[in-house]
């Protein structure tokens, strides 16, 4: 399926790219829904977004490096739905076909999709906007509601990989993926 972008409009018609990136995911969400994206889908893509806006109201950021916050933040998710098997390659392609297409200039799409990689993979991050998305991401599956929401991602993953979890086996690869969580901004 060849991906649909939006066209480049005037400056003077032309919504923020914030608002063209949100339209974007909506739209791709909706065109490719994936029964199995019982998690991973775009009701937590838009809170890792107002987690990221909650985490910038409160931390000295320009409008550019918060512009990239929020553009890593909806892609973030993207690549569930394009390519569950590798999503954080998917985010990653469909975060730079997106900036590329609304001409945003090489070195701060390098910034943002490196950002996406980063906390994606569970990598050292040190970039502003890694770490702003990184603690928005951990803010959205960490909080208060991941007792209710970790038996969706169960369920999701034995959808995606054709593989059972016990109840034990999968709380085992929570903790150790809940020991690995670090925040950056306080």
């Amino acid at each position: 399926m060849e991906e649909q972008f939006p066209k480049k409009t005037t400056p003077s018609d032309q919504p923020s790219i914030i608002a063209q990136a949100h339209a974007f995911i909506l739209q791709r969400f909706n065109q490719l829904d994936d029964a199995r994206l019982v998690y991973h889908n775009y009701s937590l893509a838009t809170e890792i977004v107002e987690n990221a806006k909650q985490i910038l109201a409160n931390t000295k950021t320009n409008a550019s490096q918060q512009e990239n916050v929020l553009l890593a933040a909806w892609f973030y998710c993207s690549g569930y739905f394009l390519e569950p098997s590798t999503p954080r390659e998917s985010s990653v392609k469909q975060a730079q076909q997106f900036m590329k297409v609304h001409q945003l200039e090489n070195a701060r799409i390098q910034r943002i999709t490196e950002a996406i990689d980063q906390v994606h993979a569970g990598r050292n991050i040190t970039s502003l906007t890694g770490k702003i998305l990184a603690d928005a991401v951990n803010a959205t599956l960490y909080s208060t509601a991941f007792a209710e929401r970790d038996p969706l991602h169960h369920l999701e993953w034995e959808l995606l990989h054709n593989e059972r979890f016990s109840k034990e086996k999968w709380a085992t690869l929570q903790l150790q993926l809940l020991l690995k969580v670090k925040f950056y901004t306080h």
